[in-house]
């Protein structure tokens, strides 16, 4: 019998995936991958504490209905559902994760990536989201696990914005991790698309160091 964080499902959603026809029945993106670094770093870490991770990839603009039947069909089971965007992303991530509440109101959901990093209090304006993550999550993703997993309230984890009675519990800023190299990141998580893959021609990014030395205002 599956118990302790061996019992906890975590699901990550890419949405805001832009697919535009190609040739020869072919897809190709319009920007950026379907790829995400962040989220295989952190999957890295989860499964090696043997919490169960899986990935939904989501095509821009896919109605209610199809994400909703996708979603239930596949994680409805899920403790957390976690969502990384840029700013350009917040949008559709916001719609998605309403749905995602009304089809399990008993999930944890969680952002992450720049925009919740730069904007924690506009991303947590969404009503079901329960929390942002602002800097990196990996360490802060095993922590909500483990208190998940004990069966308590969300609460003092560094790095976290956690919804709360009464208000919002803004902790400090988790300390940059200095060990990137202890957990390799899971680059095949088990995932579930709302498109055929096999149609995309996708793209692949290389991130040489973590995070980036400039502080340009238009970026994300």
């Amino acid at each position: 019998m599956r118990g302790g964080l061996a019992a906890m499902k975590v699901v990550f959603v890419i949405s805001n995936i832009h697919l535009e026809q190609h040739r020869r029945g072919k897809h190709r993106l319009r920007w950026e991958s379907t790829y995400r670094e962040g989220v295989a770093c952190i999957a890295g870490l989860l499964a090696a504490h043997d919490i169960e991770v899986n990935l939904l990839k989501v095509e821009a603009g896919l109605s209610d209905e199809a994400f909703t039947d996708l979603y239930e069909r596949h994680f409805a089971q899920c403790d957390v559902a976690g969502f990384t965007m840029n700013s350009v992303d917040f949008p559709e991530a916001a719609r998605l994760v309403t749905l995602v509440k009304q089809a399990n109101p008993h999930v944890t959901t969680i952002c992450g990536g720049v925009h919740c990093t730069l904007s924690p209090e506009e991303s947590l304006g969404t009503p079901a989201l329960d929390i942002a993550c602002v800097g990196e999550g990996e360490r802060a993703m095993l922590e909500l696990c483990e208190q998940l997993a004990e069966g308590r309230k969300p609460s003092d984890i560094a790095g976290l914005w956690i919804k709360q009675a009464g208000g919002i519990q803004r902790n400090p800023v988790r300390p940059l991790d200095t060990e990137l190299g202890d957990v390799p990141p899971l680059r095949d998580i088990p995932t579930v698309t709302s498109y055929n893959p096999d149609t995309i021609k996708d793209r692949t990014f290389f991130m040489a160091t973590r995070g980036c030395p400039y502080r340009c205002s238009y970026c994300c």
